[in-house]
């Protein structure tokens, strides 16, 4: 091709030389030129030159190397590229305070973390070095998912894009994993896709680790702590569907028995545990009841008066917040979190019916109550600081708060009234 280019390249200028020597009314004679032998031998070589440079085959265009991409067009880059690339990134050595926020969170009390190319909607993140792994919508039903470090001040590296439909989530990882699932939960280290009882934990620059739980218990759709750092993740038992009546003339009764039981704190649910991966028997029953997750969404609504409203629809679902704004307190998400302290993982729980706040050391199993009250702490909130220590705070109603300023410290804590001990 390039050879054939040339070839018209020289025809075309010696046709023009011909036209312009035409229309210039003047005849064409070469003339001699004396070239000594040494001139002869040195135009002889360079035109040899030119002829080997405008044939050569290494002359030819070469069409660059296309690289391989993912969703929404970002490079597939191998493992081992995406580990160096994270490694890269610097640790914290003095640790850092994680403040939750509802449009993403803070860092340090200071400023609101927040990515240009869209919000925050998920996040997961370790106090001791500052790791954090983020979720951003860049379009309807679509998003990425970024890693990045509290120290690091340039760009954050993307580990992988996920496309929603419906309640299904499909995952494509920078170097080129596909996974879905009906939920998706950030981590310090990466993302996990839940499958009802499987869960697949992917952490940037490692691959994907798989964990299936017990059989009656799925992986709980929200998880109040980082399951990367701490290798401890909630299960939430399988719902028995019953109709009553026909199926199961005693189920009602026995539902409405267990709940009794529990509000009067004779009777434990045990609707959630809190499970080990690295080793599955190492397990912590939750006395935390099933169905107080969801809230009641209003539709078709009219004014009858000046302060009362009748609606004619009204559906009950899971969330977070109440149609106000406000924290679903109910929710099992507000009512059990879990840590990487200083020298041990451990929860920090509200059970028995909101009655009695625990801590509970995950490795050993020992559990104590560092609050109790027969009417119930509605509120409760847990805070980890820059330094690891998690501070406790529980209210409600007309009576006084409860402050307790570290949790971990109760553990050791002679005073305090264990509650159980494995």
């Amino acid at each position: 091709m390039k050879k054939r280019k040339t070839i018209i390249s020289l025809l075309s200028t010696v046709a023009a030389l011909a036209i312009i020597t035409g229309c210039s009314g003047k005849s064409y004679e070469p003339q001699s030129v004396s070239l000594s032998p040494q001139e002869a031998a040195e135009l002889k070589q360079a035109l040899l030159k030119k002829l080997r440079s405008d044939f050569s085959p290494q002359s030819q265009e070469t069409a660059a190397p296309v690289q391989k991409t993912g969703n929404d067009n970002i490079p597939i880059v191998s493992e081992e590229e995406l580990k160096a690339k994270v490694e890269k990134l610097p640790l914290s050595t003095t640790g850092v305070k994680f403040t939750k926020r509802r449009d993403g969170f803070m860092i340090n009390d200071t400023n609101a973390y927040i990515d240009p190319e869209g919000a925050i909607v998920n996040y997961g993140y370790d106090w001791k070095n500052g790791t954090f792994s983020y979720m951003i919508e860049t379009a309807p039903g679509h998003y990425k998912i970024k890693y990045n470090t509290a120290e690091n001040k340039n760009d954050a590296v993307e580990i992988a894009t996920v496309k929603r439909s419906g309640n299904k989530y499909f995952v494509t990882t920078a170097s080129g994993k596909k996974l879905s699932g009906k939920g998706l939960i950030l981590t310090s280290k990466g993302f996990i896709v839940i499958r009802d009882a499987t869960a697949f934990t992917y952490n940037a620059g490692e691959g994907v680790y798989n964990f299936i739980a017990p059989k009656g218990w799925h992986i709980a759709s929200f998880q109040n702590g980082d399951v990367a750092s701490t290798h401890f993740m909630l299960l939430e038992r399988d719902q028995k569907a019953s109709s009553g009546s026909r199926l199961n003339p005693f189920a009602d009764l026995l539902k409405s028995t267990q709940e009794l039981g529990n509000a009067l704190g004779v009777m434990q649910k045990n609707d959630y545990m809190l499970i080990s991966l690295n080793n599955p028997k190492q397990r912590h029953m939750l006395n935390i009841t099933l169905g107080e997750k969801d809230v009641a969404l209003y539709s078709e609504c009219r004014n009858t008066s000046r302060y009362y409203q009748k609606c004619d629809q009204m559906d009950m679902r899971e969330s977070l917040y109440q149609p106000n704004g406000l924290k679903n307190f109910n929710h099992y998400y507000w009512n059990v979190t879990w840590f990487s302290g200083k020298d041990k993982v451990f929860a920090v729980t509200k059970e028995s019916n909101n009655r009695n706040v625990n801590v509970i050391d995950l490795e050993s199993g020992k559990k104590v109550t560092m609050a109790s009250r027969v009417t119930g702490f509605p509120e409760f909130e847990a805070v980890q600081d820059n330094t690891g220590t998690v501070k406790v705070h529980v209210a409600g109603g007309f009576l006084p708060s409860v402050d307790i300023s570290s949790a971990e410290g109760k553990l050791d804590d002679k005073k305090t009234k264990i509650a159980s001990k494995k």
